[in-house]
């Protein structure tokens, strides 16, 4: 303790934007938060004062049209180390707290300031224009940290499913280095079983990943994580399918037309690709007709979920066929996540939705010219990699 309490006097000591030693003293208040925390209450609101106001809410470096959109570590500039650094200091004050409710309540605006990273794609700054490196790198640590924090329980509880579906969209972040680091470090964490099941739902929206080495090794660990479960009698990735299903309803590019439609539906196929055997095929069929059968909880007065339930139906057993698979209907019962689905207001409700076509006329010619293009390994440019500037 004695040494810590030293350690911060020094790390104190002079503490200005552009010192000499700035991002030294950084660092150093950075693992204090986190390993002395007792010894950093009492300069509270220095660090917060240095953290926020001065560093997080000032843009020094001015952006230019011809700025890049990524530059390597070794090139970061000392402003943009020290937001990153920044952001990490607020993290760390939480991970730090020993009581869960005390820390999902100091949460709160360190929460507020990372999904709104997120949702302004890193720019965080009312009244400058944030370079354009500068966005991706704080957007990509936000991310982390976010994914850090959800390690925990208590802070995987406050992760809201509209916040879930926010970080979910990194995986497709225009920016390459952004969204393969993200990849990485979430399959790290759910290798080691680290995060809940939920996480693995956000690997699917790599099925339009367009650095091919990239989404071949993607394929591989998650052909590799399914079999680990099968093994292990575990139906994690059967269940994500509902999960699926909820977040694509959610996605940005989704549309009622039917090309946008058969789009989606390559979602599903990279799923069920990966995932589907000719024995659990009929449990995964289940989610989707469960799924179907239920309100939308994050947007109640939607009705994308039960459209893409029907996709999702018609591509599950367009693919039976084309493997030539047995078809046994799940006999079991299944749950579905709480917080994306409520229930229907009368069974009479869920008999009309169920007896319901919600898809368009011609997805069915759709769907088979798009199995055949998957089988020449067609190659199709996604919406989202022009969405992001």
């Amino acid at each position: 303790m004695v040494y810590a309490t030293d350690l911060l006097q020094r790390a104190m000591q002079d503490w200005a934007y552009g010192s000499p030693r700035f991002l030294n003293q950084l660092t150093a208040v950075s693992q204090l938060e986190l390993l002395a925390p007792k010894v950093t209450e009492e300069v509270d609101e220095d660090i917060l004062n240095m953290t926020v106001q001065q560093v997080l809410l000032e843009v020094r470096t001015d952006a230019a049209a011809r700025d890049p959109e990524w530059v390597d570590d070794s090139d970061m500039d000392e402003e943009c180390q020290a937001k990153c650094i920044a952001l990490k200091i607020l993290v760390n004050r939480l991970r730090s707290i020993e009581k869960p409710e005390e820390a999902k309540e100091k949460a709160k605006p360190v929460w507020k300031m990372l999904t709104k990273l997120l949702k302004e794609e890193g720019e965080i700054c009312k009244t400058k224009d944030t370079p354009k490196h500068h966005k991706a790198r704080l957007r990509l640590q936000a991310a982390l940290l976010l994914l850090k924090l959800c390690t925990q329980k208590h802070f995987d509880e406050i992760l809201l499913p509209a916040d879930f579906n926010l970080l979910a969209l990194m995986a497709q972040d225009g920016v390459q280095e952004v969204r393969h680091t993200f990849v990485r470090k979430l399959q790290k964490y759910l290798a080691n079983s680290r995060l809940r099941s939920r996480y693995y739902t956000i690997v699917f929206l790599l099925a339009f990943e367009p650095n091919t080495d990239f989404k071949q090794r993607t394929e591989t660990w998650i052909r590799s994580r399914a079999r680990l479960f099968e093994q292990a009698k575990q139906p994690v990735l059967e269940a994500v399918m509902a999960r699926l299903l909820s977040l694509l309803a959610h996605h940005p590019d989704y549309g009622s037309e039917l090309d946008l439609l058969v789009d989606h539906a390559r979602y599903i196929l990279f799923y069920i690709d990966l995932v589907a055997t000719e024995s659990n095929l009929g449990m995964i069929y289940r989610y989707a007709e469960r799924v179907k059968q239920t309100e939308d909880a994050i947007d109640p007065a939607s009705n994308k979920h039960q459209v893409l339930c029907d996709l999702a139906l018609t591509v599950t057993r367009k693919w039976q066929e084309k493997k030539n698979w047995a078809f046994s209907a799940y006999p079991g019962k299944i749950g579905l996540p709480m917080g994306l689905y409520n229930a229907l207001k009368s069974h009479s409700e869920a008999q009309q939705i169920a007896e319901k076509q919600f898809i368009p006329d011609g997805v069915d010619a759709k769907l088979d010219e798009l199995l055949r293009a998957m089988d020449r390994k067609k190659v199709w440019m996604p919406t989202w990699l022009t969405r992001k500037s």
